[in-house]
């Protein structure tokens, strides 16, 4: 599969949770279906990215995904929210404070696999401990 993932901002990254995947080694291939993004983060409570309202994130894989096979989206609740990508890895954070939950998926030759994070949009030099 490949080998890092990296969701950036400001030379800050966050903390990923693997979601499904389908991935062929050889002649064989190997799926992993995985609760929604919202339920696999509800499991393992990744620490998130505090960024500021507005903030643009950049998303990258080495090695990247197939030409416009990436792609991002926030959760609320059940619902998928596809955002809008510039660059073909960057996208704008809400501007309202709070937590947000997104997913990023690719598709690589190989197969394709997603991870979900959390952000939490915090107002300049507001400060909470974690």
């Amino acid at each position: 599969m490949f080998n890092r993932r990296v969701i950036a901002w400001q030379g800050k990254t966050a903390a990923t949770v693997p979601t499904s995947s389908c991935w062929s080694y050889e002649n064989e291939a190997v799926c992993k279906d995985m609760a929604a993004p919202p339920e696999v983060i509800g499991e393992q409570k990744p620490k998130p990215l505090q960024v500021s309202p507005g903030a643009v994130l950049t998303v990258t894989f080495s090695p990247p995904p197939t030409d416009e096979s990436l792609t991002v989206a926030q959760w609320i609740g059940t619902k998928r929210i596809e955002q809008l990508l510039e660059n073909g890895n960057q996208w704008k954070v809400p501007e309202q404070p709070g937590w947000y939950l997104f997913d990023v998926r690719g598709q690589w030759s190989q197969g394709d696999a997603g991870h979900a994070f959390v952000i939490e949009v915090r107002q300049n030099g507001q400060q909470r401990p974690l």
